[in-house]
């Protein structure tokens, strides 16, 4: 949209379109390393310390007042191996597992098995 101001053209800026897995928030890393970032700090590389999703968006937000809170969730579902609507999301790492609704801990590759 033009706008004519005396003999100067203002042109609206278009509106920035988002990737999901590789979107930069206005941060200088990807969504997703933010949040593992996060869970590396709650978990201290643990796969025993169980964490919720309120937790991380917690460390997250006192860090990065801009992020959005509900993208927390979003990626740690794409991450989550035994995560329900993972199939969902694309850019599937595993990373987490899910204990129950709402309560997940690290990925264990060499005890955790989609299935059993």
């Amino acid at each position: 949209m033009e706008t004519k101001v005396g003999d100067e053209d203002i042109v609206a800026p278009k509106k920035q379109q988002r990737t999901s897995q590789t979107s930069r928030w206005s941060g200088d890393k990807p969504v997703n390393q933010v949040v593992w970032e996060a869970v590396q700090e709650l978990t201290q590389g643990k796969t025993n310390v169980e964490f919720a999703i309120e937790k991380v968006r917690a460390i997250i937000v006192k860090r990065y007042p801009t992020f959005k809170k509900t993208t927390v969730g979003a990626q740690i579902t794409a991450a989550c191996v035994n995560h329900p609507s993972r199939r969902h999301h694309s850019g599937n790492e595993d990373r987490y597992w899910r204990i129950s609704t709402g309560r997940y801990r690290l990925y264990d590759p060499a005890k955790d098995k989609i299935g059993e």
